[in-house]
């Protein structure tokens, strides 16, 4: 059950670009001090996808850190998803909940990804920021003063788009590798080579990662641009890449050859095929910090009573 009272301290957490952090990984928010809770320190927890299950759940926990405080302390708190006008989503009431220092104690909220990256994307991710609330309380006292702290942790990605014309794309001989001048603004060597060529009935493209660059996923998507240079048809990948240091190699496979001949007039006018190619790429977390921190009494109005 919820509590009516005002909580004694919110965190406000947003997470920008998160719909292109799909590792299993967990992100951290920055740490945060409760001064009316003995001083302790806190931070969030959030993984976007299950290591065993990735298509099922975004899962948040509460966690308190290494402080100087006693070595438990109980709590009510609150976790929630808020749209982009404030409103809750999702929440989740734990009461009397004893968390212990430097221990993973929180109890786990969850949500569906896919009620959060599809069904209702516009809700939950305006502006590609996924924004979770933090609410506690203490136990059977209410709060005199009431502190509300932002933060904001940025996750760094790098687009790139090219439309591309392949010419005399029906005389192409199988595996032959036609490479994709793709090209990034922020540096002069690739992230990565990218070829196509064509199997005995679909189109491939060819990722090379030679290692080296510090890059956790890349969102893949090539349309299929008609006469009029409209999108008809399209496909997506997600790469997650190993290790730095560790080559290797991604065969994926895109159009059907067959569907493609089928309607040269609409996909090979004069025998050109066109295709837009879009890459999404990020690094991970790129910055994590808070931006504000403010304490109000509860009866702001005593305050101005002269």
């Amino acid at each position: 059950m919820e509590r009516s009272d005002k909580a004694l301290f919110t965190f406000v957490w947003k997470l920008i670009n998160f719909s292109f952090y799909s590792e299993p990984n967990t992100i951290t928010s920055p740490a945060f001090v409760v001064k009316a809770l003995e001083e302790t320190t806190w931070a969030l927890h959030l993984c976007p996808r299950d290591k065993s299950e990735p298509e099922s759940e975004v899962t948040y926990y509460l966690q308190r850190m290494d402080d100087a405080g006693p070595e438990s302390i109980a709590v009510d708190y609150e976790l929630s998803l808020v749209n982009g006008r404030g409103y809750t989503m999702k929440s989740a009431m734990f009461r009397n909940y004893s968390f212990r220092r430097k221990c993973r104690d929180g109890c786990a909220a969850h949500a569906l990804r896919d009620e959060i990256l599809v069904e209702k994307k516009s809700s939950y991710l305006p502006d590609d920021t996924l924004t979770v609330h933090c609410k506690i309380w203490k136990l059977e006292e209410e709060a005199k003063e009431v502190g509300k702290c932002i933060a904001q942790t940025l996750i760094g990605i790098e687009h790139a788009n090219i439309i591309w014309t392949v010419d005399n794309f029906s005389q192409l001989e199988v595996s032959q590798m036609i490479p994709v001048p793709i090209s990034w603004a922020s540096r002069k060597q690739p992230l990565f080579l990218v070829n196509m060529y064509k199997s005995d009935d679909r189109i491939i493209f060819q990722l090379l990662f030679n290692g080296g660059r510090d890059i956790k996923m890349c969102n893949f998507k090539v349309h299929l641009l008609d006469s009029s240079m409209n999108r008809r048809e399209w496909n997506l990948y997600e790469i997650y890449f190993p290790a730095t240091n560790v080559k290797q190699e991604w065969n994926l496979p895109f159009f059907a050859i067959e569907k493609i001949m089928d309607k040269k007039s609409t996909f090979l006018p004069k025998d050109v095929l066109t295709l837009e190619c879009e890459f999404n790429v990020t690094a991970g977390v790129l910055s994590n910090e808070i931006l504000s921190t403010v304490y109000t009494p509860i009866n702001v109005s005593s305050c101005f009573i002269m």
